[in-house]
């Protein structure tokens, strides 16, 4: 019995299920559906402080997997890099909306940010191989090479060598397509990350202009002169208002009041009407 027992890490949908059964089943239920120890389950509830993230992580996932983009994901991604793009995709969201909503083109940016992430983790892991068949075939000359010069194996020896040289070329395009993968996801990061300071700046300047003016207000100097101010505002309008108010003589020699809104000219009508035309 012991022997189907997993070992390991757990991964994403483990810790989901531990956080969203938390509180309805036992740490032996839920061992026995993971397949799990007893005791490695107990240890991961202790951890459950994390599970708000857990729970705003597989809701982030749930709605990449509801959207049109996750079919196209799947279409051009490994399994393994599709469960990279869920978990980078989880962090990513949770990050930048910070309890604000997530606007589409933020969605387009990050996606953007992980497909480049994943091409440039190809381009690494190529660069890897490369470097192993080239380590593997420069052994077989070197091995060759001690041999005495009458029982080389030359045309062995050639072929190996235009083998590493080939390698050593795809070794160059290589790094060059990683490092233009890694410069264009370093600018895509900057501008997720602009992006999400100025989001920030504006939803905490909002903050400050509400709750700032209130605390200011607790002040009564501060209270004294921002009545001042907003009087000096009021008289200031009243006085632009009348002034804008009175017949003007325009450069073409017309004589009109200035149009200032819809609801000046319906007050000057009602005014006339109640008083009489105006005398020209």
């Amino acid at each position: 019995m012991s022997s189907d027992l997993k070992t390991g890490q757990f991964n994403r949908k483990e810790l989901d299920f531990i956080a969203n059964n938390v509180e309805t089943m036992t740490p032996e239920e839920m061992a026995k559906q993971l397949r799990r120890t007893v005791d490695v389950v107990k240890k991961k509830i202790a951890q459950l402080p994390k599970r708000q993230q857990l729970h705003a992580q597989s809701g982030a996932v749930e709605q990449l997997h509801a959207s049109p983009t996750w079919a196209e994901l799947k279409r051009i991604l490994m399994a393994s890099e599709q469960d990279y793009f869920e978990t980078q995709w989880a962090a990513y969201v949770q990050q930048f909306s910070s309890g604000t909503d997530i606007m589409a083109t933020d969605e387009m940016m990050i996606k953007d940010l992980i497909i480049l992430d994943i091409y440039g983790n190809r381009a690494a892991a190529e660069i890897v191989n490369a470097k192993i068949l080239i380590n593997q075939v420069q052994k077989l000359i070197d091995k060759e090479r001690e041999k005495s010069p009458e029982v080389r194996d030359q045309v062995s020896m050639q072929s190996w060598q235009e083998q590493v040289n080939s390698y050593r070329g795809s070794l160059k395009a290589l790094t060059e397509t990683h490092l233009s993968y890694q410069q264009r996801k370093d600018a895509k990061l900057d501008d997720l990350k602009a992006t999400r300071k100025a989001r920030f700046k504006e939803l905490t300047e909002s903050r400050q202009n509400i709750f700032g003016l209130l605390r200011e207000l607790d002040d009564v100097r501060n209270r004294i002169r921002k009545g001042r101010m907003m009087e000096k505002v009021r008289i200031a309008a009243e006085r632009v208002k009348q002034d804008w108010g009175q017949l003007t003589e325009y450069e073409d020699g017309t004589v009109d009041k200035p149009f200032l809104s819809p609801e000046g000219e319906l007050n000057n009508e009602c005014v006339q009407t109640e008083t009489g035309p105006a005398e020209e």
